[in-house]
C-alpha cells in the first residue's frame, strides 16, 4: 500500500478503491478517522462513499465531522447538484434524482454520527434542507402515479425525510424554523402517509422493517410537529407488535426511551395535544408486551411518568397505563429488582385506589399479583398500600377472572409469616373464600383456594387455625376431595394433614375436629383417594388415615 497520511495532512501518492477499502478494515479507529479526513480533503467525491460508511462505525469530533462537510466532500458534492441540475428538466428525472438520492444518504449518515455539536449548522449553510425538501418533492409525484415509490426511491426519500427530521429535532430553534418554512413538514407527513396506509400489513411491516426504518421512526418523534410525532408513534406501536424480533430491535434503539420522553413532554404541557398522549401510550403499551417479555432494565425507564400518568383524566389513557404496569410487572429478570424499582417509583402507593375503578381492576390485580411474588419484607410494604381492603368486594365480581385474581393474591399472601396471615384475616377474607368454594366452584379459584388454606395451616397459629376451623373449614376442605386436579387435592389431604396435627397437639385424643371430619364424611373420601391414579395422592391419603384414624378403626 502507498504511504498513509500523516497527522499533518501530507499524503505521497493515489489510493485506488480496492485500496482504500482494505485501509479501512486493516487500520486501528483512530487512524481511521485521520484517513477519513484526509480522504474528504483529498481524494474528492469518487471515495466521499467510502469514508462515510467508515465514520458511521465511530464517534467523530465536531473538528472530524465539520472536514467531512467542506471542500469536495458531501457538501461540496450538494453543491455540485445544484450547479449541475437542469432547471428545466422535472426533479424526479433519473440523473437529478440519483444525485440528490446519493447526497440525501451521504448527509443523513453524517448528521447521524455521534459528535458534540452535531454538524447542523454546516449543513444547513451549505444548503441542505433546500436539496432534502427537493428530495422528498418527488415523493408526492410517485405516490400520485399508479406505480407508486419503488424500492429505490422508498430508501433515499426516507433518508432526505430523515436527514430533515435530524436537523430539525437536533437543532437550534432557528435550525427547526428553517426546516418547517421550508416546506418539508407536509412533504415528511406525505412520505409517511405513504408507508402507512393502507393500514399496517405484514408485507408493509417487512418492508419498513428492511429498509433501515427503524431509528428513522425513532428520530420523527422529537421532531416538532405532533402530527409526525402521532405517525411515527403508531409506525412503533405496529411494528413492535408484528414480532418479538422487531419489538427487540426498537426497544435496542431506544424506541421506549423517545417514547417516554414525548410522554414526559405531553405531562409538563397541558396544550399538548391529548390524541398524542394516547398514541403514545399505546405504542410504549405493545413495546412492552410479548413472549419472551422483554428485560426489566430496558423498561424500567418509563416507570416514572407511569406513576404520574395513572392519574390522568383520559380513562383511556389510564387504562393504556394500568395495562403497561401489568407487563412491566411480569417483565424478565430478578423479580426482587422489580420490585424495589416499583417501590421506589411510588407508583404501589396508587394502586389500593386504582382497584376502585372497574374499568382497570384486572391490569391492576395483574399487577399486584406479580408484585406478591417476591420477599416477604416487600409483601409487607405491599400491604401497607391498603390493597387487601378491596379484596373483600371484589371476591364479590361478577367477573371470574376478577375473582381469580383476587384468590392467586391470597394465596401468595398467606404463603408468608404469621403476621401477613393475621392480615387477611383482618380484611374478612378467609369466610368468603369458604363461601366462594360453594357459590362459584370454578378449577382456577378451587385451585388457589386449596393452596390458601395449606399455606395458612402450615404456617399458622394454632389459634389462627382455630378460628378458621370455627369458620367452616373442615367442611370447606372436604368438598374440595372431589377435585379432578391433582395439585389441588394435594393442597387439600396436606391442609387436611396439618388440621389434624394441631388438633391432636391442643385436645389430645378428644379431638372434636377429627370429628368433625367424620361427621362432614370426609374420612370416607379420604380412603376413595387411596385408589387415585396418581402415586402423590393415593400416598398421602393413606398416610393421614394410618396417622390420625387408624385407632378410630380398631374401634
Amino acid at each position: 500500500m502507498d504511504k498513509v497520511p500523516n497527522t499533518t495532512g501530507g499524503v505521497s501518492s493515489k489510493m485506488d478503491e480496492t485500496t482504500l477499502r482494505v485501509a479501512q478494515q486493516e487500520m486501528p479507529p483512530a487512524l481511521t478517522l485521520l484517513l477519513n479526513e484526509w480522504t474528504v480533503k483529498t481524494l474528492g467525491t469518487r471515495y466521499t462513499h467510502l469514508c462515510v460508511d467508515a465514520s458511521s462505525a465511530h464517534p467523530m469530533s465536531a473538528e472530524q465531522c465539520s472536514l467531512m462537510l467542506q471542500g469536495r466532500g458531501v457538501l461540496g458534492r450538494m453543491d455540485h447538484v445544484h450547479k449541475h441540475t437542469n432547471p428545466a428538466a422535472p426533479s424526479h428525472t433519473s440523473d437529478n434524482a440519483n444525485r440528490r438520492a446519493a447526497v440525501a444518504h451521504h448527509l443523513r449518515v453524517i448528521l447521524s454520527i455521534t459528535c458534540e455539536p452535531p454538524p447542523i449548522q454546516q449543513a444547513v449553510d451549505a444548503g441542505a434542507i433546500r436539496t432534502l425538501t427537493d428530495c422528498l418533492e418527488h415523493v408526492q409525484t410517485a405516490t400520485d402515479s399508479e406505480s407508486g415509490l419503488t424500492d429505490a426511491q422508498l430508501r433515499w426519500c426516507m433518508d432526505a425525510a430523515w436527514a430533515l427530521a435530524l436537523i430539525a429535532s437536533a437543532g437550534t430553534p432557528q435550525q427547526t424554523a428553517a426546516v418547517v418554512n421550508s416546506g418539508a413538514v407536509p412533504l415528511i407527513v406525505s412520505f409517511l402517509t405513504s408507508l402507512l396506509l393502507p393500514d399496517f400489513t405484514e408485507e408493509t411491516i417487512n418492508t419498513v422493517v428492511n429498509s433501515g426504518a427503524v431509528p428513522f421512526f425513532i428520530t420523527l418523534l422529537s421532531f416538532p410537529d405532533t402530527h409526525i410525532n402521532t405517525l411515527a408513534v403508531d409506525a412503533i406501536g405496529s411494528i413492535a407488535e408484528h414480532t418479538i424480533h422487531t419489538r427487540d430491535q426498537l426497544l435496542q434503539h431506544g424506541a421506549l426511551t423517545r417514547v417516554v420522553t414525548l410522554l414526559n413532554k405531553f405531562e409538563a404541557d397541558s396544550d399538548t395535544d391529548q390524541e398524542l398522549c394516547l398514541h403514545a401510550s399505546n405504542a410504549l403499551r405493545k413495546l412492552c408486551q410479548g413472549t419472551p417479555a422483554p428485560p426489566f432494565e430496558l423498561l424500567e425507564p418509563a416507570l416514572a411518568v407511569l406513576t404520574r400518568l395513572v392519574h390522568n383524566k383520559d380513562e383511556e389513557i389510564v387504562n393504556q397505563t394500568c395495562w403497561i404496569l401489568s407487563d412491566l410487572s411480569g417483565s424478565a429478570g430478578d423479580i426482587d429488582v422489580r420490585i424495589e424499582a416499583f417501590m421506589q417509583s411510588g407508583v404501589c402507593s396508587s394502586l389500593a385506589d386504582l382497584l376502585g375503578n372497574s374499568s382497570v381492576q384486572i391490569p391492576i390485580l395483574t399487577t399486584v399479583s406479580n408484585l406478591v411474588r417476591c420477599e416477604n419484607s416487600h409483601i409487607e410494604a405491599i400491604l401497607k398500600c391498603g390493597v387487601l381492603k378491596h379484596m373483600h368486594a371484589l371476591l364479590s365480581s361478577e367477573r371470574r377472572m376478577v375473582r381469580q385474581l383476587v384468590c392467586g393474591i391470597i394465596s401468595n399472601v398467606t404463603a408468608g409469616p404469621s403476621e401477613h396471615i393475621e392480615q387477611v384475616f383482618v380484611a374478612g377474607l378467609f369466610a368468603q373464600l369458604i363461601n366462594l368454594l360453594e357459590t362459584h366452584p370454578e378449577f382456577g379459584i378451587i385451585k388457589d383456594i386449596a393452596q390458601t388454606f395449606a399455606n395458612v395451616t402450615l404456617r399458622g397459629t394454632g389459634e389462627q387455625l382455630t378460628r378458621l376451623v370455627e369458620l367452616g373449614l373442615i367442611p370447606a376442605l372436604v368438598s374440595m376431595l372431589t377435585a379432578d386436579n391433582t395439585a389441588t387435592l394435594v393442597a387439600t389431604l396436606d391442609s387436611i394433614h396439618n388440621i389434624m396435627r394441631v388438633g391432636k397437639e391442643v385436645m389430645g385424643e378428644n379431638d372434636a375436629w377429627c370429628r368433625i371430619l367424620l361427621e362432614c364424611g370426609g374420612v370416607e373420601r379420604i380412603e376413595v383417594l387411596q385408589m387415585h391414579a396418581r402415586a402423590i395422592v393415593y400416598k398421602k391419603a393413606a398416610a393421614l388415615l394410618e396417622t390420625f384414624f387408624m385407632t378410630m378403626a380398631e374401634d
